[in-house]
């Protein structure tokens, strides 16, 4: 039988196939690592291309596509060269390292740039490679190590910062270090090169190392020594899209230490130190050896202070596999959705991203990304400032159109929108937004253009009872003028209530707004007292030690959208629902079904949500948020977490 794509192309069949590095069709092409050109034709089927320069045609059926390491073309649906059948398929295709096409022509496809979530990156055969204490600069014992460093270990270059509240210090020592269980491979490991991380006095002052890597690297190791009494070590570790990830902590002798899991993603990756500091950084005594399989893009190493007296550890170097060994890392792709609603994720590097028709979910992930809607009702989702900055929106006028940006964090605090203008349809906005640090500073912007809805709805449903000097009355009864119990202010008068009815028809196309369940006890005894539904947007009070330590506030804010990972809190399944919201003079607390919970807190995406008529009554009566400035000043009542904070707390 003759090659029906011609000699050096490996044919899939018509059934389901898999086909990896090793794999023969029937006319003797072989996949390998030199770069290939795969055309699976019909069936449901999985392609692993491996290493080299592919190009991937996955054919008529539900594929799924890894192509590995190297510069890869991948087509969703589109069989043979050149021309082939072309039958809608729902897609997932992962184009894994390097700088990737990938068109998923027809079909619900979801493409990556990079690793779909759930495949292990393979890397190369490497050795052992660290970052050593006393290569940041040439320190002596007690010199003061500030930062930022930077150190080339091999095949990594690795970027060293420090931080630190009132009093605290990093400082280079080389008192012998216990070593005792780091695999320092084919390396002598330096037991006289260590930081020496010492906080201020005071409960809650803090020093932190933090190590950033230019490749992903896998099993990171070193010990943290001496570590005092009455206080806290945490190891945080971050992935290459910024993702929390398992870190693990062990401890020959535990009669100081008690080890915990406090981010809920395994492992143990805080100590906390009682009774009497024993030990020094020799001894196995208020010691404990730290383990990141990894892969990981940056770790952090937060000493906490649980006393009136300083606190200090001693960190030693840090060991890890990277050089030929690292993940092959992502790079500028080019991604497009074609027909059907895709969902597509750049991931790392300068990527382009395409949704076609369609109604699509288009994240960038880092590096300067330019995302286009093309036609119909678009979602863009910025997760972080790091996704954001340098990016390029383009919304698309064609179809539906009704394209929206999902951003992180609070307005006004991390980001907040310049330059708004209308856009070239009428129906629309063009403008950029800019990312802010801590004190207001601009780190960055993204430009857009298009864009329709930046509609985020914060509110109650019916039946909701709110606590009022009168008892509980049911949300939907309140008026402008009654009363409500605030936790903060006493009674506050309403200033404003109205109401919000998305179909069942509006829900399914805007699954983002559909309500959250919180059942009874979800957020503590009796907390709430019955089933209660509110928003996604809506947040919801929470109250605990452990967001003091955290975050330095007790009381903090969480979107009902962010706690989904707590038992008893779960997306609804409703035909339709009426959002009630209500405005004080200034953002409150309030006892809602037995939770504290928050009143409507304008802003400009929460306006944008509501319709004409609600914005300009709210306007009569607060004509200072017609401006940004009037907005900026209504100030949250509490610090609101992000979602990757709010699953710290369990």
């Amino acid at each position: 039988m003759a090659d029906p794509n011609g000699p050096g192309i490996v044919d899939g069949s018509e059934t389901d196939d898999t086909i990896n590095v090793g794999f023969t069709d029937s006319n003797g092409d072989t996949v390998d690592n030199s770069g290939n050109v795969i055309s699976a034709q019909d069936g449901d089927d999985s392609i692993h291309a491996g290493a080299g320069d592919d190009t991937i045609f996955a054919g008529d059926g539900d594929d799924t596509v890894r192509a590995g390491d190297g510069d890869d073309i991948v087509a969703g649906d589109e069989v043979g060269l050149p021309d082939g059948n072309d039958t809608p398929g729902d897609d997932l295709l992962a184009g894994e390292g390097g700088s990737d096409t990938i068109d998923g022509m027809d079909g619900d496809d979801t493409i990556y740039g990079g690793y779909a979530p759930g495949t292990t990156p393979v890397p190369s055969s490497g050795g052992i490679e660290s970052f050593n204490w006393d290569g940041v600069g040439t320190p002596a014992d007690g010199d003061s190590l500030t930062g930022p460093f930077v150190q080339d270990t091999g095949s990594v270059t690795v970027t060293y910062t420090t931080t630190a509240t009132t009093g605290g210090s990093s400082t280079f020592e080389d008192d012998t270090q216990l070593l005792g269980g780091v695999n320092t491979g084919t390396e002598t490991g330096n037991t006289d090169s260590s930081v020496r991380s010492t906080t201020g006095a005071g409960e809650g002052a803090t020093t932190s190392q933090t190590l950033a890597f230019s490749e992903t690297v896998e099993n990171a190791q070193f010990r943290i020594n001496d570590m005092d009494e009455n206080a806290v070590v945490k190891v945080i570790a971050w992935d290459a899209d910024g993702n929390l990830i398992d870190v693990s902590m062990t401890a020959e002798d535990m009669s100081n230490l008690h080890l915990v899991d406090i981010d809920g993603f395994g492992g143990r990756e805080a100590a906390i130190s009682g009774g009497t500091s024993t030990g020094d950084s020799e001894t196995a005594a208020n010691s404990v050896l730290v383990n990141i399989p990894g892969p990981v893009a940056r770790i952090e190493v937060r000493l906490v202070n649980l006393s009136d007296t300083p606190a200090d550890v001693t960190v030693t170097d840090i060991f890890f596999e990277s050089g030929d060994g690292a993940i092959p890392v992502d790079g500028g792709d080019l991604l497009t959705g074609g027909d059907g609603d895709d969902l597509i994720f750049g991931q790392e590097g300068d990527d382009t991203v395409s949704g076609g028709a369609g109604n699509d979910t288009l994240a960038g992930g880092t590096g300067a990304d330019q995302l286009e809607g093309n036609d119909d009702q678009d979602l863009f989702v910025i997760n972080s400032a790091e996704e954001g900055i340098g990016d390029t929106i383009l919304g698309g006028d064609g179809g539906l159109d009704a394209d929206r940006i999902d951003i992180y964090g609070e307005r006004g605090v991390d980001w907040r929108v310049r330059d708004l203008t209308t856009d070239s349809d009428g129906n629309g906005f063009d403008g950029t937004i800019e990312f802010l640090d801590g004190v207001g500073g601009v780190t960055g912007t993204l430009d857009f253009e298009n864009i329709e809805a930046g509609a985020v709805i914060v509110c109650f449903t019916p039946g909701t009872k709110i606590l009022t000097p009168l008892g509980e009355v049911a949300v939907e009864t309140l008026r402008e003028g009654d009363q409500v119990v605030t936790r903060d202010n006493g009674l506050q008068p309403i200033r404003w209530a109205g109401r919000k009815h998305l179909t069942a028809q509006q829900l399914a196309e805007r699954r983002e707004l559909s309500p959250i369940l919180i059942k009874q006890g979800a957020l503590g005894p009796n907390q709430p007292e019955r089933d209660m539904m509110v928003s996604p947007s809506h947040r919801m009070l929470l109250v605990s030690e452990q967001a003091e330590l955290m975050f330095d506030e007790r009381e903090v804010l969480v979107a009902a959208k962010h706690l989904l990972h707590l038992d008893g809190v779960e997306k609804a399944v409703v035909d339709g629902v009426d959002y009630i919201h209500f405005m004080c003079d200034n953002h409150e607390v309030v006892l809602a079904d037995g939770a504290w919970s928050e009143s409507f807190q304008p802003g400009e995406y929460t306006m944008d949500g509501m319709g004409k008529e609600q914005r300009a009554e709210i306007y009569a009566i607060f004509p200072e948020l017609r401006e940004e400035a009037g907005l900026a000043n209504y100030t949250a009542a509490r610090l609101s977490l992000k979602r990757h904070e709010a699953q710290l707390l369990g």
